[in-house]
């Protein structure tokens, strides 16, 4: 029977999927607690398979199966960065399961359905652990950062100018509109922080971190003056994102006994997003955290199209460009020019090195 072949796939694809997971838990990441968990949700399903063992193999047909072919001529996927290939093996078990639970209640098994959907819910929350932990070790050289600023969006809404700056490769996300009401804030951050999750971008609040705990973004960016690194960390736990603005060699290295993972060196130049913003700091800021500050950090204020090679070539492999990029008649275009300067800059620095 149809359904037979169609369980006997999904079981072993659900299985197949959680222990690719649970051995990268266990043999990469050393974390017993995850490898135990995952171990128990593939037992469970497994359990259900052998209820049926004799009439899934005996339907089986590995060979007729139809869509062999499309798998074996897909092009593999390639993963430059762990939490997709977590990812990946996540949606394999998760769109099995989901499958299986609907052949249930088509079988009539409707306790047996529940409990695989409470097993998929159970997998969507290990991988909100496991992939926003690797999130923290993120580093994304010689890479864009992005900030929402909707009053130079040209009268694009925010949701359009992020879903461009993703399409573009920009992989990290900071919502900042300091001028909206909390409850505006709440909706747009809300729908930003899906769509990120979505295609694997890191996505940041500023300031907020009551509104990074209700939309789950991957963390905050704080300034000197918001709640303190120390008090934020409480609330977020261990596995969030912080990061802190700093101006001076001083604020840099006080920032290196705080539980930050990044630092904003800036504003590099004068810039007029701020009406009460702090002075511009120089390259020389820059060159001196680049020099002595063993941490990640962002360059950002006043960097444009125009000065961007004066940042890249002192070292800085984030940069954020707020109002070059998303004041731009074309976003795609833009980003497109700023990574082949960024490229250039970097070969050219690897020469000198």
């Amino acid at each position: 029977m149809t359904l037979f072949r169609m369980a006997d796939a999904n079981f072993n694809r659900a299985s197949e999927g959680i222990r690719v997971l649970e051995d990268y838990c266990r043999f990469q990441l050393e974390d017993s607690i995850k490898a135990r968990e995952l171990k128990f949700i593939r037992h469970k399903i497994r359990e259900y398979s052998a209820l049926w063992v004799s009439e899934l193999i005996y339907h089986r047909s590995a060979q007729m199966d139809p869509g062999l072919e499309i798998s074996q001529n897909w092009e593999a996927d390639s993963y430059d960065d762990p939490r997709f290939f977590l990812q990946a093996n996540f949606r394999r078990a998760q769109e099995s399961l989901r499958v299986l639970s609907e052949l249930m209640r088509l079988n009539q098994s409707v306790p047996a359905a529940r409990e695989l959907e409470n097993l998929r819910f159970a997998l969507y929350e290990l991988e909100e652990q496991l992939i926003q932990t690797k999130a923290r070790d993120v580093k994304y050289e010689w890479g864009l950062y992005g900030i929402t600023a909707e009053k130079f969006s040209r009268g694009r809404s925010n949701l359009e100018v992020v879903k461009e700056m993703i399409h573009s490769g920009i992989k990290i996300i900071q919502y900042r509109e300091k001028e909206k009401s909390f409850k505006e804030q709440l909706s747009e951050s809300g729908e930003l922080a899906r769509l990120c999750r979505e295609k694997n971008c890191i996505f940041l609040i500023n300031d907020h971190v009551d509104l990074a705990m209700l939309v789950n973004a991957h963390g905050v960016h704080l300034g000197q003056d918001d709640m303190p690194v120390k008090e934020a960390r409480k609330i977020l736990g261990p596995d969030k994102i912080i990061g802190l603005s700093t101006h001076s060699p001083e604020q840099a290295r006080a920032a290196l006994s705080m539980d930050v993972d990044y630092i904003g060196v800036g504003p590099i130049y004068g810039t007029g997003l701020k009406e009460k913003g702090n002075q511009a700091v120089g390259l020389e800021y820059l060159e001196y955290v680049d020099r002595f500050i063993p941490i990640s950090y962002v360059a950002i204020g006043g960097i444009t199209e125009e000065n961007i090679s004066e940042i890249a070539l002192r070292g800085a492999k984030n940069i954020c460009l707020v109002r070059d990029i998303v004041g731009s008649p074309s976003i795609s275009n833009k980003i497109m020019k700023l990574r082949a300067i960024l490229s250039e800059k970097k070969l050219k620095k690897e020469m000198l090195l």
